[in-house]
């Protein structure tokens, strides 16, 4: 069953109970798939994907209320609409934790072979396509720009502004790591052009990664 089916069949099961606060937080939710469906330049379809941004903009939307509201110790007014964001994030995919969530840009960043802040829009257009649903964009957003500033901070603890400028310098060795520190990978078919003197990579081994020779 899809979400839009999904929110019409719980819709009666509020009724039936009597739940009046379900009630109004899925008949709000109703009213936004059938604007999405029947939207200039639609088909009259609503996937789940787009189900789940609409419930993703809701959820956000009723917490931001919330936060207002309890600003102007309107405590009253801030759970009601807490309540109605329990019921929007019961069809959403389970959020990835802090933790998790960086691991997986980790691993993003290091396919991307993003090494600067530059590149950011590069990591964050295959970043929110594979965690649709499943993190907030703006935590996303958050997560990637500290990595990428982290990874800037620690290259010129190590090597300077030098890392930015030298070019291609025929060097002996090089990372053999999926390292986003170093922005230097055996899988990407440049990594040659980039070696490092064992001084290099020493300095990069100090931060605690496994590189060789």
């Amino acid at each position: 069953m899809n979400l839009f089916d999904q929110i019409s069949e719980d819709i009666k099961k509020a009724m039936l109970a009597r739940n009046h606060a379900e009630l109004e937080a899925l008949r709000g939710v109703k009213k936004e798939f059938l604007e999405a469906k029947t939207a200039k330049g639609g088909n009259g379809e609503l996937s789940d994907e787009a189900a789940v941004r609409i419930l993703q903009k809701m959820s956000k939307q009723g917490k931001e209320a919330a936060a207002l509201f309890r600003e102007q110790n309107r405590n009253d007014l801030a759970e009601e609409y807490l309540a109605q964001v329990a019921v929007y994030e019961r069809y959403l995919p389970a959020q990835m934790s802090a933790d998790e969530l960086e691991k997986v840009l980790r691993d993003i960043i290091a396919q991307v072979g993003a090494t600067s802040p530059q590149e950011m829009g590069k990591v964050m257009g295959v970043a929110t396509k594979q965690l649709a649903g499943k993190a907030d964009g703006r935590a996303i957003s958050e997560t990637v720009k500290r990595l990428q500033d982290e990874a800037v901070r620690l290259r010129k603890q190590y090597y300077g502004d030098k890392v930015f400028t030298r070019g291609l310098i025929e060097f002996t060795n090089y990372c053999k790591n999926d390292c986003i520190y170093c922005g230097i990978r055996r899988s990407n078919p440049n990594a040659q052009r980039y070696r490092l003197t064992e001084e290099e990579i020493l300095s990069c081994c100090a931060n605690g990664y496994e590189l060789g020779f």
